[in-house]
């Protein structure tokens, strides 16, 4: 079996057993099939695992597999020590040298495109690695009917629009904006929330992030601001007249916020309580109008 992507095609192993994961979602694809990573990203700041992935662990009952910092850099290392005969590199940020020195060690599936790879993609890419009988068809439905089941109780987002930015601590770009065909928007907008017109005249990429000041941005009244922050810094984001704003829904980064940057069928399911709830609230405080 072979597989395009960004630089070129790779050969898949018949029944890969050691399958190592580097970036976003491609871990969590995996044990959405009953795969287990021999490694895997930390996930999260504190390098422990993702509420959803661990939720998914326990329910099939697998051990907790090898974990490295990517804070710490090119896990080249940790790659070679696992010993994997697949790499999954579908929603990942490396660069062609890279990923030269990753085929070094297994055949490598890299992303399929330049920018962020959606989840559906991510699934049947996995899918395919993996010869996953139906192509992921059956998680790829269980996660859009999550979605509709959401969408459907939380009707108040209609109609609205919204923006996805992690804040910072930085005077005059405050702000680190996503556009319009980023994956959080993507998502949001699938359960419900499009992204604001004011994305477009701000001049954000669509498929990018711009630093942009708060002030700057021109949010209509019928905009929501969902702001990220370190898991420290969510109670004094929310003390601030930003994120105190009735148009503001503070997202912990480590967690709800990372849910829509992760991506994979398994975290966009759990984002519907903490995030699309919350949503859900912020408009009902916006406009009146009852879920």
């Amino acid at each position: 079996m072979t597989i395009a992507h960004r630089f070129g095609e790779t050969t898949i192993p018949r029944s890969p057993k050691r399958v190592a994961c580097i970036g976003y979602a491609s871990h969590d694809t995996c044990i959405a099939f009953g795969v287990l990573p021999v490694a895997m990203s930390g996930n999260l700041v504190d390098g422990s695992k993702t509420p959803w992935f661990t939720a998914e662990l326990n329910r099939r009952v697998l051990p907790t597999p090898t974990k490295y910092d990517p804070d710490e850099g090119f896990p080249i290392r940790e790659i070679e020590d696992a010993r994997p005969d697949l790499i999954l590199a579908v929603n990942s940020t490396i660069n062609e040298s890279q990923y030269e020195q990753l085929t070094e060690l297994a055949p490598v599936v890299a992303p399929p495109g330049p920018n962020e790879t959606d989840w559906r993609t991510t699934t049947r890419i996995v899918a395919e690695a993996l010869a996953v009988e139906d192509g992921g068809d059956q998680v790829i439905r269980t996660t859009e009917k999550r979605i509709s089941k959401v969408r459907a109780s939380y009707a108040s987002l209609d109609g609205l629009a919204g923006v996805f930015a992690d804040a910072r601590s930085v005077v005059g770009a405050d702000l680190k904006v996503y556009g319009a065909s980023t994956n959080p928007a993507l998502i949001l907008k699938e359960y419900g929330l499009a992204p604001s017109a004011a994305l477009e005249a701000a001049d954000i990429p669509s498929e990018g992030t711009k630093f942009e000041a708060a002030a700057d941005l021109d949010l209509s009244d019928r905009d929501l601001l969902l702001l990220t922050a370190p898991t420290k810094e969510v109670r004094s984001l929310r003390d601030s007249a930003l994120g105190s704003a009735r148009r503001s829904v503070v997202l912990d980064r480590g967690a709800e916020g990372y849910a829509l940057i992760e991506a994979s069928p398994l975290s966009v399911r759990w984002a519907a309580e903490p995030v699309i709830a919350e949503l859900a609230r912020a408009a009902f405080e916006l406009d009146g109008r009852r879920s």
